[in-house]
């Protein structure tokens, strides 16, 4: 007589058969899926720098900032083509002190330079697999703080309108994370209220982008 092989119980089956179904990968979302939902913004974090091609302020190093902002992309159409509008604000900075000698010695001279540039326009972009690539454009607005303090005290404030284009490509790493890189354009004037010179920039812009979709 063969022995009795008692019965197999279902539960640890069970148990194994859900483990193995809550490893696995969800599929990642493509281009129709953002079609299919609902409209999300981009919201876009900047960490870069600008170079222009001019100094900012009298007797300073300000050709070339440090720069940080964010922009937010609203989409109005969605799909493998996205187009819509997006806002942003740019922020940079130059802290200098220096001696600067005369005909009644040595004086030290402190500089203080705050920029900033808002701006608006439409985007159009694409979805290429993991990748969205996207250009933009539209008018800007430069303002701009300049404070002296030393051999000859200043204290100026500026503004400027223009204009900005944008290009860039993100990659994503979740569904609602997206990293990449953008170049940017800008072609201003800075009028400032004191006695620094007034400014007509042209500048070009680097940026490493950390992208939320929500």
């Amino acid at each position: 007589m063969l022995p009795r092989v008692p019965p197999r119980h279902p539960v640890p089956w069970l148990a194994a058969a859900l483990l193995a179904a809550g490893c696995e990968t969800p599929a990642r979302k493509t281009y129709e899926d953002y079609a299919r939902g609902p409209t999300k913004t981009y919201v876009q974090g900047h960490f870069g720098g600008s170079s222009f091609d001019e100094e900012l302020a009298p007797s300073t190093d300000s050709e070339s900032l440090p720069a940080v902002g964010f922009a937010a992309q609203v989409p109005v159409r969605t799909g493998r083509l996205e187009l819509g509008w997006e806002v942003g604000f740019l922020f940079g900075w130059e802290f200098e002190s220096r001696n600067v000698s005369d005909a009644t010695g040595v004086a030290k001279v402190d500089d203080e330079l705050l920029w900033g540039d808002l701006f608006t326009g439409a985007f159009a972009a694409w979805h290429l697999g993991r990748a969205r690539l996207y250009v933009s454009g539209g008018p800007q607005l430069s303002l701009a703080y300049f404070e002296r303090s030393g051999d000859r005290d200043l204290d100026a404030r500026g503004h400027g309108f223009g204009g900005y284009v944008r290009t860039g490509v993100d990659l994503r790493l979740s569904d609602e994370i997206w990293m990449g890189v953008a170049v940017r354009g800008v072609t201003s004037d800075l009028d400032y209220d004191q006695d620094a010179p007034d400014v007509d920039l042209d500048a070009l812009q680097g940026f490493i982008t950390m992208t939320v979709h929500f």
